[in-house]
């Protein structure tokens, strides 16, 4: 049958039998041995500082069973502020936030020299770094622009659903394998993520159940992205 969305849903649900089977045949990426004490600190700047989740997005902690540090009774944030920029070459640099059971994913990007790490494998990282890897339960990307992304979800994924609104004024939620889950996990952000599960994991261990697109900012016009993760022995 002939892919609904045939950009993207490809390879996205390539993506999603890689994260599945432990034997499906093809995958390129392997598990990463990547670490922050490991990085060549000559050629990558890394920054990591406590901080308390920040005020706009405290009113999705109920939504989103997401861990919220209360300053005023806690010593020490539960969340961290963490990023690396190379410090030489076209730039490369991940931005983002980690706390327990989620990886905030800001700001990325990635110079394409072969020689550079790929977003995917700073994410296992910056997470190891202070949580169990086993933990690790949501990622979200915030105020997504990528340039194919953004499009694909305004023009395809949400005019499949009728009568839906735009922005949605509620999060959608997208379960896998349907087309439109295969189209977001195949597009450069959705790569990004079901990447972060292989080379964290491996194949067969962990895989992307469900994406939740939702909206903040004013009037609604920031996209963000969250992907759950679960083991594999729970979806079979």
């Amino acid at each position: 049958m002939a892919p609904k969305y045939p950009k993207f849903e490809p390879q996205g649900d390539s993506l999603r039998r890689w994260m599945e089977r432990a034997d499906e045949p093809g995958c390129p990426i392997s598990k990463t041995t990547l670490t922050i004490s490991n990085m060549d600190h000559g050629l990558w700047y890394v920054h990591s500082n406590p901080e308390f989740l920040t005020d706009n997005w405290k009113p999705w902690a109920d939504t989103f069973g997401l861990t919220v540090g209360h300053p005023e009774i806690m010593k020490e944030p539960v969340f961290r502020f963490q990023s690396v920029l190379k410090t030489k070459g076209e730039p490369t640099f991940w931005i983002g936030r980690t706390g327990p059971g989620v990886i905030f994913i800001d700001n990325i990007r990635r110079a394409q020299d072969p020689a550079n790490f790929y977003m995917s494998e700073f994410a296992k990282a910056f997470y190891e770094s202070h949580f169990p890897l086993e933990s690790l339960k949501y990622v979200f990307v915030t105020t997504v622009i990528q340039e194919e992304t953004v499009p694909f979800l305004r023009d395809h994924i949400y005019l499949s659903r009728e009568g839906l609104g735009f922005p949605p004024k509620e999060p959608q939620t997208w379960e896998s394998p349907s087309p439109e889950f295969c189209g977001i996990l195949g597009t450069p952000i959705g790569k990004v993520i079901a990447a972060l599960v292989l080379c964290a994991y491996g194949q067969g261990v962990k895989r992307i159940q469900r994406i939740v697109t939702f909206h903040t900012g004013e009037d609604r016009w920031e996209y963000n992205l969250r992907f759950d993760i679960e083991d594999v022995s729970i979806a079979h």
